[in-house]
């Protein structure tokens, strides 16, 4: 591995490699048990690629406006999963140093490399999941009030759907999926003969059965909180789904979800966490928030815990091999992959440099290979 000659003095050593540690271990890889849990891949006719391009024709020029056009096109259809190429590279990642030890030397994640494999923007505001302190939201209510609406009318709609989905959500840290919540914003998904109808209020006969079904009524309070005074009435979220939703706040939703599925897919079982509201909103109004950097990080932060788990030891040695369910951004990754070796997959039909090779790929396909022969060619392509 690493460069053919190296400088006079340096003592070469064993690269602590995947593969190398699982060599210690006496384990090979789970090539036929192993699943991508987060890899984006969809079509025409499948619920995300469907409103995706829906979001795209909506709110196209806003996109462009905000620097998200490209990034979020990028992800409408992905790459197809193919498990044995990612073990392949995984096999070559060195923890220590995140960086995959190659024929050519070590590779590393650069930023220039992972915008042309994404189209994701490096921004100038720290990417960060939170749901804002009250103190927090009066700040914005004053300074920022346009934000806080989006904010507020999303927060609404995010328990809306939690309290409409079935089965209910449970009440410890409820969560909602994507899929669900994509379903709830924008109707008729997954009926590719309709088209794409966005959120409309509900009559008040439906929003009284939801109230019922989850007890959420409005109320007031007997004695002064925080900076509410005694006798504050409050009213049930509820009823915000009276309201025609605002379109600002439809695109933040969808940005919601297109963070969570492409960009910093951590969250377990396909949820989308009330944290992601937050910054959704704050890339809906036109703040940079560091995508790019995001999700780089998100990449190294599975292939670390991949690897802590594949190489993980018990008091009784043994050469079983734990399966993990992790998710992280794999579908930039192996854009990366295809960015270094294009003859891993089949050729593109356009080659336009300015296009995020994501989108480039889109229709390419990965040729059938053991995973023999994927390792071999991995490890000796001198480029």
């Amino acid at each position: 591995m690493g460069l053919e000659d190296p400088p006079k003095w340096e003592v070469p050593i064993i690269a602590r490699t995947v593969r190398n540690r699982l060599a210690e271990l006496g384990r090979e890889l789970p090539i036929d048990q192993y699943r991508c849990f987060g890899w984006s891949h969809s079509s025409d006719k499948a619920w995300w690629g469907r409103m995706t391009a829906y979001v795209l024709q909506r709110w196209g020029a806003e996109l462009k406006s905000i620097r998200l056009y490209e990034a979020i096109r990028a992800t409408q259809y992905g790459l197809p999963v193919h498990v044995l190429h990612f073990l392949g590279l995984m096999e070559l990642y060195n923890p220590d140093t995140n960086t995959f030890v190659t024929r050519n030397g070590e590779l590393g994640l650069p930023f220039h490399e992972m915008h042309k494999v994404s189209g994701l923007q490096f921004g100038d505001i720290p990417y960060q999941e939170y749901f804002p302190s009250n103190q927090e939201l009066q700040k914005l209510k004053t300074h920022k009030p346009a934000r806080y609406d989006t904010l507020w009318e999303l927060t609404c709609h995010y328990q809306i759907a939690l309290a409409g989905a079935n089965p209910v959500a449970r009440k410890k840290s409820p969560q909602i999926s994507l899929k669900q919540f994509s379903c709830y914003l924008f109707k008729n998904l997954e009926k590719t003969g309709e088209a794409i109808c966005e959120l409309k209020p509900l009559a008040r006969s439906e929003i009284v059965k939801l109230i019922k079904k989850c007890d959420a009524r409005s109320y007031t309070i007997a004695s002064a909180q925080d900076r509410f005074c005694t006798g504050t009435k409050f009213r049930t979220f509820l009823l915000q789904a009276e309201k025609s939703i605002h379109p600002k706040t439809l695109l933040a939703g969808y940005i919601a979800l297109w963070l969570k599925k492409c960009v910093v897919p951590y969250q377990t079982s396909d949820a989308l966490p009330i944290e992601v509201l937050f910054p959704a909103v704050q890339l809906a109004h036109g703040r940079s928030l560091s995508l790019l950097p995001a999700m780089i990080v998100g990449i190294h932060r599975g292939l670390r815990q991949l690897t802590t788990t594949f190489t993980q030891t018990e008091e009784i040695p043994s050469v079983k091999i734990p399966m993990p369910k992790t998710e992280f951004p794999y579908t930039y990754l192996m854009g990366w992959l295809v960015l270094h070796r294009p003859d891993l997959m089949s050729p593109p039909k356009s080659a336009d440099l300015s296009t995020p090779l994501l989108q480039l790929y889109e229709e390419c396909k990965w040729p059938t290979r053991t995973f023999s022969d994927i390792r071999k060619s991995l490890h000796m392509h001198k480029g």
